[in-house]
């Protein structure tokens, strides 16, 4: 702990010592913002805005800076456990619509509509013993909302249900989706034969095209695993964080044809009605888009069925790579 506090001393001196000249041993107060924004990655509380802004003093010490850039970090790292890892802008989802709930403005609603506010925040919880299985964890939302600090959270066994607790309860309910998603995922990946290193390729293709990255560019055959089918249809080489996504990404039927037109495909009217048959029959989204496990399918079989020469493009995709 010692040796950690020590390091974070030297970072914060190296920091204040930008802002003062050599023969200085003070910031101007119009610099002391600025200062703390920098070693708080722009994260500056209102507490400590406001603290910095009441300041008496025209210049503050080094350990003036210290204190405040410790509070900042200290409130940061409370509204973090508090929000569950949920960005700013998803908890203020949460609480407006909470708060479309929360009728009589008393801070919580009635446990038994917690099914109902979840499918509106979008988890969907569709069976008699899905619903039992949420209202059991209630509880253990109620002391994960204690232990992040939230103060007067309603009592174990209530009737009550308040904010803080359904963004734990949130947190905990989506941490089991991703997870059984993730398993669904390796397990259709592991019965369509598609390798990790395939897997994680056919990841970054989706997710680019589900935020419209690639819709005006070239999908890069070359830069795709190969298979024995041949080389698969790639999404261009930026590198994607698979992890940010949300589960209900998804792409539609006519983003999915301008993937495959943008690697020198070309459809008939009659492949394409194919195709949208094709994807009648596999996983979609809620909203009706090709889920990944979907795409995964898709993708199996647009190679096992060479669907519009699709082999033949990966094939001189190569030989075009190769002669560079």
């Amino acid at each position: 702990m010692g040796t950690h506090r020590e390091a974070d001393l030297k970072r914060l001196r190296a920091a204040f010592n930008e802002y003062v000249s050599p023969d200085e041993n003070e910031v101007d107060q119009d610099q002391l913002l600025e200062l703390v924004e920098l070693v708080t990655e722009g994260l500056v509380p209102k507490a400590v805005r406001r603290a910095i802004s009441r300041r008496e003093y025209p210049s503050a010490d080094f350990d003036t800076f210290v204190g405040l850039a410790d509070e900042a970090r200290r409130i940061n790292l409370e509204d973090r456990r508090r929000n569950a890892g949920f960005k700013e802008g998803e908890v203020l989802h949460f609480k407006r619509i909470f708060d479309s709930c929360d009728r009589d403005g008393s801070g919580d609603i009635d446990a038994s509509e917690i099914t109902g506010l979840l499918f509106i925040l979008g988890l969907q919880i569709r069976t008699r013993e899905e619903q039992l299985a949420v209202m059991a964890r209630l509880d253990e939302a109620r002391d994960m909302a204690t232990a992040a600090g939230v103060q007067n959270t309603t009592a174990r066994g209530s009737a009550n249900f308040g904010f803080w607790e359904l963004v734990q309860l949130m947190r905990m309910l989506k941490s089991d989706s991703d997870k059984a998603s993730d398993e669904k995922v390796n397990t259709t990946a592991v019965e369509l034969g598609f390798s990790p290193p395939e897997l994680e390729q056919f990841r970054k293709i989706f997710l680019k095209w589900c935020r419209n990255e690639g819709l005006n560019g070239t999908a890069s055959l070359e830069s795709s695993p190969v298979r024995r089918s041949g080389t698969l249809p790639g999404g261009g080489s930026e590198p994607l964080d698979a992890a940010e996504p949300p589960p209900e990404e998804g792409l539609s039927i006519d983003v999915l044809c301008r993937l495959l037109q943008s690697m020198g495909m070309s459809m008939t009217l009659t492949q394409k009605g194919e195709l949208e048959k094709q994807v009648a029959k596999v996983d979609t989204t809620a909203q009706g888009l090709l889920s990944f496990v979907g795409f995964l399918r898709m993708m199996r079989w647009l190679l096992d069925s060479d669907f519009a020469g699709i082999n033949g493009a990966a094939a001189n995709a190569v030989q075009r790579n190769k002669a560079r």
